[in-house]
């Protein structure tokens, strides 16, 4: 047999067959002669249909088979180099990669896999999902990027949430109230198919009062957020107590001392406590410190000029701090008086009289930077606001400011 490329030597009328079956007669006419048989490797189909099918959750994989008989190579464009389960358009590389008689060859297929009408729903219920489950405003509700051929319904089953043109509208129960718990629940139909998803949402009630507010609301069991400024402060006692003054100009008092200054505009949580008819801040946590620095005289609202001449007969007359409040509490006060020394149950205060020798109508407290010790026996306006007192006795002031005549 000839192999191909190799030169053969034949004689007269002898025949000779190459590999491929070819017969090969040579003539010798004078002499011998040679002569070089080329053979060519044969060319290589593959066969292989591109593929479209319905998802079912298995794999979309080709079939393809090679002229000569051997195994193809078959890759896939996945992202593991399998065949195709998920709906999508793929395709595939079909390929062989030749011997010493065949060619290589190699083929590209599509493969497409259409969805179900119950994938095309469970997909777009996985796409639905509300994130945030706690909620004080309005949100828009999730889409889905290809809704073609789905419906898609929402319902909530309570009015604090009511659905608008793919917006969730909150309304939040009243503050004094408990937060509202809403589902709401997503249906997606593709032709025959339907399934639906629940998520329960919670409406928090109105927890942002102004202090005017959380004075008259004067519910102990709530927690409230209130914003405002820091207009005095008391880091010189070991509670820390400051007052509280909002952009209305109303204030409070807090006795747990936070981490904060003068100046600061600060968000604070708290409940409503009471301490000797005086309402203040129980409880209390710091939300948010907004800005430093501020004027706390423009901050503290509409001064009240208070008159201890007045306020001793008050006192005399038997002025409970129940009556101290409703006159004085949450305003801001301006008094004119003497700074006295006075000692009670072996404590030392602070008191602002009519005259040094007078009748101690104000008990005041003020921080370390104030220094009151250094104004005992001398005429000054004090600046502050009621943070509670004594029946028949005196009023007590957290102190803003001090200054001598």
């Amino acid at each position: 047999m000839y192999t191909n490329g190799k030169k053969y030597t034949v004689d007269k009328e002898t025949h000779y067959y190459a590999t491929n079956g070819q017969k090969i007669t040579a003539y010798v006419r004078l002499k011998e002669q040679s002569a070089t048989l080329t053979i060519k490797k044969a060319d290589t189909t593959i066969t292989a249909a591109n593929v479209t099918k319905v998802y079912d959750g298995t794999a979309a994989a080709v079939t393809a088979t090679v002229s000569n008989g051997a195994t193809p190579v078959i890759t896939y464009n996945t992202t593991d180099g399998k065949a195709p389960v998920e709906v999508g358009t793929y395709t595939a590389t079909v390929s062989y990669a030749g011997d010493a008689n065949y060619n290589a060859a190699e083929k590209t297929v599509n493969i497409t896999i259409t969805y179900s009408d119950q994938k095309a729903v469970e997909d777009a219920l996985a796409e639905l999902v509300i994130t945030n489950k706690t909620v004080k405003e309005n949100f828009d509700l999730p889409t889905v990027e290809n809704a073609e051929g789905l419906t898609i319904l929402w319902e909530s089953n309570n009015a604090a949430i009511v659905i608008e043109n793919g917006v969730a509208k909150v309304t939040r129960p009243e503050f004094g109230q408990n937060d509202a718990t809403v589902i709401l629940k997503v249906t997606v139909t593709s032709g025959e198919y339907s399934d639906d998803v629940e998520t329960t949402i919670t409406v928090k009630y109105k927890d942002e009062l102004t202090v005017a507010e959380f004075l008259a609301a004067a519910n102990t069991s709530k927690t409230a957020v209130l914003t405002g400024y820091i207009t005095a402060v008391n880091v010189a006692d070991a509670s820390g107590a400051f007052i509280l003054t909002d952009k209305e100009g109303t204030s409070v008092f807090c006795y747990t001392g936070l981490d904060v200054k003068l100046g600061d505009e600060v968000k604070v949580s708290g409940k409503y406590s009471v301490n000797s008819d005086f309402p203040q801040i129980g409880s209390p946590a710091l939300v948010e410190t907004i800005s430093e620095n501020n004027d706390v005289t423009k901050k503290s609202g509409t001064l009240v000029m208070v008159d201890l001449e007045e306020l001793a007969e008050e006192l005399t007359s038997g002025a409970t701090t129940a009556d101290l409040y409703a006159k004085y509490g949450d305003q801001y006060l301006s008094f004119k008086g003497y700074v006295v020394k006075v000692t009670a149950s072996n404590k030392t205060y602070h008191h602002l009289a009519i005259s040094v020798t007078g009748t101690n109508q104000v008990r005041i407290y003020g921080n370390a930077d104030l220094n009151l010790s250094s104004f005992e026996g001398k005429e000054v306006t004090v600046l502050g606001f009621a943070r509670g007192g004594s029946s028949g006795k005196f009023l007590t002031v957290q102190v803003q400011s001090i200054e001598i005549h």
